[in-house]
């Protein structure tokens, strides 16, 4: 594709000019700040508010807290409530034996129609563990809730916020501390200097009694930042300065971090120094031992320096040094945090939130996301252990590094791939299956990557359309931009794309979740900012059909909203698509008509020649249109190709459990693939049965995928990814040789010599299929008993035979 400078580009070269030519903020200067601070700001989330509200309970949410040690303890928990539940005009109370507590409560979002119901809200409030132990709060509404804000001046810099024991003064560049006892801190960010006078924007996220959390956008033409201070009830405060980079080309980071410097109080015992390179965590107290500093993220990104120096009672934390060239791309994010407070208060976490095991009941989760439950397994000790260990490899996929946060593709029994999936597409799927577990690790884990996704992976500026997704495989030997191909080659880090992509632009609604759980404004402006790119530049009747995808995330935030736009968007995606339909109601990647009389199609490279259904894609489709169906009924053939799509995977499934790559008889199998394919018959068969249909050949191709994984993993302890040809392990293929350029049609090959003697991929698993494994177990068990899946059929008894523990 031809490379064209945008307007946006080009406005930053002027910038960039215009700020070494002028001593002050010029017109130009001045509306580019205006649009890179609206794009940041928080804004509220999107809901229809007219019509009638869906009310389907009154039940109240209760969380259990796990607390291993007791003490007081800050509890901050992000509630679902279903619709008709709680009036967002109410108050809350939350008990616990005994004890009754009116906790700080931030709405976050709200159920659509009226009256107005809450959806998602956060309470905040200490509490006193007298041991350790399970404890149940319950919660309840009480009179209407008078939300009195203190007055805070927010265009006067510094910004002064004041708790009842300690006052924060934050500036562009230096925040002080003051605590009731007379305690004093200052910390300066670490950077590269701003380059323009540009006039910053306070606001403020959150302002309870028990939390604050407030953000300063500074705007720059080179550096721009946004500082962000939060406090909470015990005086703790976590202090974060994100930094975008503005120039033009790729280039690695400067020194980044914060001078921490005590000003009053009893300092530092001894100087030190300690690196974060081999992961290692790190807090200072002070010589009196009551207050601590602490970097929660520093040890995930293997990089920087934190130095003690007890003469000038001074911390000096680096994020990353000059020297150790941290890949910073244009128009990307890095961050660098540390947190200071009384010591033996509730540490925080990555996250920066407080380190407390809380579990809210699956059931509430399902009534507002239609993620489902978790079936009762302890019958099966198998399907058990290999759901657990799911969730641990998922888990070992998350990277550490320059890339803290990503999810790798790929993961052997030792190391990840640095190249991640950098498609959002699969992380709504772990929010959901830590909804149906209660397993927050998983949670975690999601709400870190859409942070790395934010940071490193949207492409913030508007070349191909501000918003869209960098693609991943710069490094990989895709390069669009002559400033990428000096990435060819690099495998030390996933380098993306400076540009839009649209086909892997997917899997936004993820942020919506994200935003839900943490009340993060950034998770915000990286959805609206991906639902514009989205709107205007995602089609799938032109370039790849494979974007009809996305219409499951316009679906999911229809149905989450209310807001027709989003479903409209979906339909627009559909209308576009069904232009380019076979007479089969199938389609080609490419948008191709169906080609008569195919070749055997063994890799890509060949079937991009050709126009046919090729089982990867087809799967977006099945996803993103069955939700559509459920809305719009009577669309003209949309009902036909969720048929078509339904009945051309349970035809096509192979005998060992998954669907064939690229073509579906093609010699690879892709077996943890196949569970991705089975999560998307699992949606496509909900709707069907509501139509009455009998989903039997449907339920027949997901028994052989999870039969698959089920009786590997009893065997063998582990997954196999895949089943590899015969032809490769036989030594027929000669250098430089294909399956390809064996075989003319696909009638020549002979596959049932793939389950003898094809090579079996173990303990390598991809995050894609394997995120989805409790959905469709779930899905399965509430249609047949779990002994079927215990009875391999001969082509997987030929397989399994040839695996060893």
């Amino acid at each position: 594709m031809k490379f064209v400078i945008g307007p946006s580009s080009k406005l930053l070269f002027l910038i960039l000019f215009l700020s070494v030519t002028a001593g002050s903020v010029s017109a130009v200067e001045e509306k580019s700040f205006k649009e890179w601070t609206e794009r940041f700001e928080f804004k509220k989330p999107l809901v229809r508010d007219d019509g009638q509200s869906s009310a389907k309970a009154r039940t109240l949410p209760c969380f259990e807290v796990k607390i291993d040690t007791p003490g007081n303890k800050l509890i901050r928990v992000s509630l679902p409530f279903v619709s008709g539940a709680f009036p967002e005009e109410s108050a809350i109370k939350v008990s616990c034996k005994d004890k009754e507590i009116i906790p700080a409560f931030r709405v976050l979002t709200v159920h659509p129609g009226k009256p107005v119901f809450v959806r998602r809200a956060l309470l905040t409030f200490p509490f006193n563990f007298q041991k350790a132990g399970v404890y149940l709060f319950t919660v309840s509404s009480d009179k209407k809730r008078l939300t009195p804000k203190p007055h805070r001046d927010l265009e006067t810099l510094p910004l002064i916020l004041k708790t009842h024991n300690v006052e924060v003064k934050i500036g562009v560049e230096q925040i002080r501390l003051k605590y009731h006892d007379g305690a004093e801190y200052k910390a300066e960010f670490i950077g590269p200097a701003l380059t323009a006078n540009a006039r910053p924007k306070a606001e403020i996220i959150e302002d309870t009694e028990h939390y604050i959390w407030a953000r300063l956008l500074v705007p720059d033409s080179k550096w721009p930042r946004i500082i962000e201070v939060r406090i909470d009830t015990f005086g703790t405060v976590a202090v974060q300065a994100h930094l975008q980079r503005l120039l033009s080309d790729d280039g690695t980071a400067p020194d980044i971090g914060w001078k921490i410097e005590q000003i009053t109080g009893s300092g530092f015992k001894k100087s030190l120094e300690h690196s974060f390179a081999e992961g290692k965590d790190f807090n200072q107290k002070t010589s009196n031992g009551r207050y601590e500093v602490y970097f929660p993220t520093a040890p995930f990104k293997r990089r920087g320096v934190v130095t003690v120096d007890n003469k000038t009672s001074t911390i000096q934390y680096l994020r990353c040094r000059l020297s150790e060239q941290v890949p910073f791309q244009e128009l990307s994010w890095r961050r660098a945090e540390f947190v200071i407070g009384s010591s033996g208060n509730t540490r925080l976490n990555y996250l920066l939130e407080p380190e407390v095991d809380i579990t809210i009941q699956p059931e509430i989760y399902d009534s507002i996301y239609s993620c489902g439950r978790t079936a009762d397994l302890s019958k099966w000790p198998v399907l058990l252990s290999l759901t657990q260990y799911t969730h641990q490899m998922i888990q070992r996929h998350v990277m550490v590094g320059d890339d803290f946060g990503n999810i790798s593709d790929s993961m052997s029994d030792e190391h990840g791939s640095v190249f991640g999936m950098n498609r959002l597409n699969h992380c709504s799927a772990i929010f959901e299956e830590s909804y149906r577990t209660g397993n927050n690790t998983l949670r975690d884990i999601a709400v870190q990557w859409c942070s790395n996704f934010n940071d490193l992976t949207i492409y913030w500026g508007d070349r191909d359309g501000c918003g869209g997704t960098r693609y991943p495989g710069v490094n990989g030997g895709w390069a669009r931009l002559p400033s990428e191909e000096k990435h060819v080659g690099d495998k030390s880090f996933m380098w993306r794309s400076n540009c839009s992509v649209d086909f892997c632009t997917k899997g936004f609604d993820s942020f919506f979740y994200a935003y839900e759980e943490t009340g993060d404004p950034r998770m915000l402006a990286a959805l609206n900012t991906q639902l514009a790119y989205s709107t205007e530049y995602v089609h799938s009747d032109r370039g790849q059909t494979r974007n009809i995808g996305v219409a499951a995330d316009f679906m999911k935030l229809y149905k989450f909203t209310g807001l027709r736009t989003y479903s409209d968007e979906a339909m627009r995606l559909f209308r576009e698509l069904r232009n380019l339909l076979f007479v089969n109601y199938l389609f080609d990647q490419g948008g191709q008509p169906l080609s008569k009389n195919l070749p055997f199609i063994d890799i890509d490279d060949v079937g991009y020649k050709y126009g046919y259904p090729k089982p990867y894609i087809l799967g977006y489709a099945l996803e993103a249109l069955s939700d559509l169906l459920i809305e719009r009924p009577d669309e003209p053939k949309l009902y036909e190709t969720v048929k078509s799509l339904s009945d051309f995977f349970a035809e096509n499934v192979d005998p060992a459990g998954g669907w064939r790559y690229p073509h579906a008889n093609s010699s690879r199998l892709p077996l943890m693939l196949g569970m991705e394919h089975s999560a998307q018959l699992c949606r496509a068969g909900k709707v069907l049965e509501m139509r009455g249909e009998s989903i039997d050949k449907l339920l027949d191709a997901i028994e052989l995928v999870l039969s698959a994984q089920a009786n590997i993993y009893n065997k063998i302890g582990t997954f196999s990814n895949g089943l590899e040809g015969w032809e490769h392990s036989t030594g027929i293929l000669k250098e430089g040789k294909t399956i390809n350029d064996l075989y003319k049609t696909p009638a020549e090959r002979n596959p049932s010599r793939d389950y003898t003697e094809g090579k079996i991929s173990i303990g390598n698993a991809s995050i894609d299929g394997m995120v989805y494994i409790g959905e469709v177990l779930n899905f399965y068990l509430q249609h047949r008993p779990a002994e079927r899946l215990f009875k391999p059929n001969v082509q997987l008894t030929k397989v399994l035979d040839r695996l060893e523990k």
